[in-house]
């Protein structure tokens, strides 16, 4: 499967996710209860069920979501039950969960709180 300007995903949009596609820029906050994928730039805060950003993706702002997958870069804060940061992925952010599973070559940057449930 091919997508992204003939590039290869690090992982397949999820069908059911609204997305934020590569070379889309939003300049606000996103609030809801659906799961987010972002390829493209968000400047804002989210508030969602899950955010999975992908390889490529930007967000700089506070992120509060049940799950969260890390693949691209991340600025700002991370609040979530259950945090994945993907080899690749760079955060620079305070980063608050549950379960919080990293994987060689992942770039963190910030203060690490692991909560109990």
């Amino acid at each position: 499967m091919t997508c992204c300007h003939g590039k290869l995903p690090h992982r397949a949009v999820r069908p059911d996710a609204y997305v934020i596609a590569e070379g889309l820029q939003i300049f606000d906050n996103l609030s809801g209860t659906a799961d987010i994928d972002v390829s493209g730039r968000v400047q804002g805060d989210i508030v969602g069920a899950s955010v999975d950003v992908l390889a490529g993706g930007q967000v700089e702002g506070s992120v509060d979501v049940s799950s969260a997958h890390i693949r691209g870069h991340l600025n700002g804060s991370l609040k979530a039950k259950t945090v994945e940061i993907h080899a690749g992925a760079e955060c620079n952010a305070d980063i608050e969960a549950s379960d919080l599973e990293t994987r060689k070559g992942a770039t963190i940057k910030g203060k690490l709180s692991i909560i109990s449930q």
